[in-house]
């Protein structure tokens, strides 16, 4: 029986039904049953909030940091196979800095919902792009500055720091790329706008 139950752990995945016919499939004791119970709940929490279509179960799901202390999740769209988002529960993390308290929280991957917006909404292609800014490690501070300037006037940029490339300063919107490689700090805002202006 455990042997079966490893070797199914990927495939250990499905809807409310499936957590109601796991119990017959595998040997049950108090921690198994708890933690079923405890999935069992958040789904009909879930549900409750008219989710249920959204959500499926995975046992087989493993997230790589190790303080997470139960459920953990991921949240897909159809238009990406790679996760949006992904979080968990780490109520013991807290307790490493002396207070136990319980928590929940989960990371947004950016660049993914950026291209999940562009792909699921063709026509904001034509009046929103998203440019990416590379830079070497030693502009970082610089390059932060100019793009927070450049989203306050609605620029949908994103920055990627890169070693060893034989630019000062690159800009890219997926199809065409500008680069710099003698930067004048005063001026490069105003550069940035113009390129972004002509397309």
């Amino acid at each position: 029986m455990l042997v079966a139950l490893l070797l199914n752990f990927p495939f250990l995945r499905g809807k409310k039904e499936f957590l109601n016919d796991i119990n017959d499939k595998f040997p049950r004791n108090h921690q198994f049953n708890s933690a079923l119970e405890r999935i069992r709940k958040v789904w009909d929490i879930l549900s409750d909030y008219g989710l249920e279509q959204n959500i499926w179960v995975n046992l087989g799901l493993i997230r790589d940091f190790d303080y997470y202390s139960g459920l953990i999740f991921e949240g897909f769209s159809a238009f990406s196979g790679s996760p949006l988002l992904a979080g968990g529960r780490y109520d013991e993390l807290f307790g490493i800095f002396g207070q136990d308290h319980p928590a929940c929280g989960f990371a947004l991957f950016i660049e993914r919902l950026v291209e999940v917006c562009e792909k699921s909404r063709p026509g904001i292609i034509q009046t929103i792009k998203t440019y990416t800014i590379f830079y070497p490690t030693e502009h970082r501070k610089a390059v932060f500055i100019l793009t927070q300037k450049l989203r306050k006037l609605l620029r949908a940029v994103i920055t990627q720091e890169q070693n060893d490339v034989p630019f000062a300063l690159k800009l890219s919107d997926g199809f065409k790329e500008h680069t710099w490689t003698d930067l004048n700090w005063d001026t490069i805002y105003k550069q940035i706008q113009e390129v972004i202006k002509n397309g």
